[in-house]
């Protein structure tokens, strides 16, 4: 019985940004899905594993030298396309801050110099703190925060996840 049919991606080494989708026939070896079918899985995640050590390495160093604790908690994410940057969320206390850390052609982090206040304890906001929905989401965030928007609505976000304001398509609407 030949094998089921199901979509391959074939990239060309010689030009990334030439491929092709063929359901009918594997991949001829030597192409990058080939050797990712084949085991390249583990090799790309542990050099993945290792840029992320690499560039907690270098957050760590770059808000000690900006006089941080180091302690600080902070966040290394990937930026979609760009293997080669990373942003970087920072907890300052009572606010959260951006940065960038970029690989080429090594390591280098700066922090973004923006960021939010937390807002989390403002009188106004403790009753709706303890609403099942915002004790929820509290539970899931890493980086929570509170802002009110225009109307007097108060919304609950994740910073990891949110646009200009209290936007987003993490936010709660608490109030």
């Amino acid at each position: 019985m030949p094998p089921p049919t199901c979509p391959y991606v074939f990239v060309s080494p010689a030009n990334p940004s030439c491929t092709t989708v063929s359901f009918d026939r594997p991949s001829p070896a030597g192409s990058i899905s080939h050797v990712m079918r084949e085991g390249g899985s583990a090799a790309t995640s542990s050099s993945h594993r290792a840029s992320n050590v690499i560039a907690r390495r270098e957050v760590a160093a770059g808000l000690e030298r900006a006089g941080r604790s180091d302690v600080t908690h902070f966040m290394v994410t990937p930026v979609i396309v760009n293997p080669f940057r990373r942003e970087v969320v920072i907890d300052i206390g009572d606010r959260y801050e951006k940065g960038n850390l970029w690989f080429e052609p090594s390591p280098h982090f700066r922090p973004g110099g923006y960021g939010i206040e937390k807002n989390l304890n403002q009188p106004a906001a403790q009753p709706l703190l303890q609403l099942p929905r915002a004790r929820a989401f509290l539970r899931w965030s890493r980086f929570p925060f509170i802002q009110q928007d225009p109307s007097r609505s108060i919304w609950i976000n994740d910073y990891r996840y949110a646009n200009a304001g209290p936007y987003g398509w993490s936010a709660v609407k608490l109030q």
